[in-house]
């Protein structure tokens, strides 16, 4: 017992570095963490290889807590609105069982007992739902993930809720990278006022939102009950 806890804390201590180090370095960037970090996208994405990158830098995510929203954007970007939302759709599905996988496996078998209350109650009872919603509210995905993972939420219910209730935060960054002005080069300053796609952007948002609250009615009110 006491070598596993010993390798566990090295794990997490290498694992804390790695993470400091890479925020160090990108907080003393110029023009940021974002930028920084678009600009070394910029420079290892080349054409034959570049999505093969892509998809790696999603898969590392969640491992240096960097937000998805400059991926997903890049996508944009890059790739445009269509190929771009696909790509970015499939990657973030995927990365998002990085903590999901890491929780489920930390918190060992499942607990027997009562049901616990609260949104960790609702995993329980319903995950595919309350996955979904949280999805359509856009909180944060890497803490939604690691909660449906050590609550140990079926990997279909988990993947498919992700899958379904990504999509309109996805559009929204995905349309958000569309709308960068430069072809050449990707940073936040060429930015381009785009009336359309603000207007698609806005759309998706209000649509989840509004998709979310139906659903948590309908639950409040018995209709997810079995």
């Amino acid at each position: 017992m006491l070598r596993r806890r010993a390798s566990a804390s090295v794990a997490f201590a290498l694992w804390a570095l790695l993470v400091a180090s890479t925020w160090i370095v990108l907080a003393r960037a110029e023009g940021g963490p974002a930028a920084e970090l678009a600009r070394w996208l910029a420079v290892l994405v080349r054409p034959g290889v570049g999505i093969p990158v892509l998809l790696a830098a999603f898969a590392v995510r969640p491992l240096l807590l960097i937000p998805v929203t400059v991926l997903t954007a890049f996508c944009g970007w890059w790739l445009g609105p269509w190929l771009g939302f696909a790509v970015a759709w499939g990657a973030v599905t995927g990365s998002a069982a990085v903590p999901y996988a890491l929780a489920r496996a930390l918190r060992g078998p499942a607990a027997t007992g009562p049901s616990p209350r609260g949104w960790r109650g609702a995993l329980g009872r319903d995950p595919f739902r309350t996955v979904l919603v949280a999805r359509l509210m856009m909180l944060p995905g890497d803490l939604v993930s690691a909660a449906a993972g050590a609550v140990r939420v079926p990997w279909g219910s988990f993947l498919g809720a992700t899958a379904l209730g990504g999509v309109p935060g996805l559009a929204v960054g995905v349309l958000a990278g569309a709308s960068l002005d430069d072809p050449d080069v990707f940073t936040w300053s060429a930015v381009r006022i785009d009336p359309a796609t603000i207007a698609a952007a806005a759309v998706a948002f209000a649509l989840a939102w509004g998709l979310a609250w139906a659903l948590r009615r309908r639950s409040r009110h018995g209709g997810g009950a079995r």
